[in-house]
């Protein structure tokens, strides 16, 4: 019986935000958020989105730091894990010509000589873009490409397949890209 909580990383209403849970039920959960001044409203099916500037003081009220893959085995382990409806990837894709190629050729990014708020910019709009991605397959590119984990540990701590992590890491890489280019071609402001 424990309540965690992983890193701020999670971007929302311009902040970082962490997620609490336990690892054992929703009753502790809620006395425990109670207890240190979250919101009920702050309660997402499964945890409560967390403040970065909050971090350290629930951590000194008990709460116990995880990475976000163990937060999750932990919460599925315990048969709390409380998923949204899984929404369709297909409108962030890129499109296809008859011929297979790109409608839209990919155009170089500008990332070279970014100044430290440019940069900071940039990681959030990343990471809002990885929080606007289907679960299925945000994931999937959490898991690999943050966590770095290989396809047999993200299929397994998924329940998934690892054709089915490759498949939605390629997929979820393509609307990534979809997604950050209008704001990282080279010659926009």
């Amino acid at each position: 019986m424990a309540i965690l909580i992983d890193d701020p990383r999670w971007p929302a209403h311009g902040r970082l935000w962490a997620h609490l849970v336990s690892d054992s039920d929703l009753d502790e959960l809620h006395a425990f958020a109670e207890a240190n001044g979250i919101p009920r409203r702050g309660f997402d099916r499964d945890h409560y989105d967390v403040p970065a500037e909050w971090y350290d003081r629930v951590v000194a009220a008990g709460a116990v730091p995880v990475s976000s893959r163990e937060l999750i085995v932990r919460l599925r382990a315990a048969g709390l894990r409380r998923r949204k409806p899984e929404t369709s990837i297909e409108e962030l894709l890129p499109g296809y010509l008859e011929d297979g190629h790109f409608e839209r050729p990919a155009s170089p990014w500008r990332t070279e000589g970014l100044d430290p708020a440019e940069r900071d910019e940039l990681r959030e709009l990343v990471m809002r873009s990885i929080h606007s991605l289907p679960e299925g397959h945000r994931n999937v590119l959490l898991l690999r490409d943050i966590e770095n984990l290989d396809t047999e540990e993200a299929a397994e701590l998924l329940g998934i397949s690892p054709g089915a992590v490759k498949t939605r890491l390629h997929r979820a890489r393509q609307a990534l890209r979809e997604l950050l280019e209008p704001h990282l071609r080279e010659g926009t402001p």
